[in-house]
């Protein structure tokens, strides 16, 4: 989820505190519903 939309940023990051800035970013801007459908479409144990 994470992998495609990082490396599709321009300019990419470059350095790791760059990455990390764009991986925090991306996680706090997951749409609520994203997640919902990811956890319902866990098999039930």
């Amino acid at each position: 989820m994470f992998g495609r939309r990082i490396a599709a940023r321009q300019p990419p990051p470059t350095c790791l505190p760059e990455l990390r800035r764009a991986l925090l970013d991306k996680w706090c801007n997951i749409p609520q519903y994203q997640i919902d459908n990811l956890i319902l479409s866990m098999p039930r144990r």
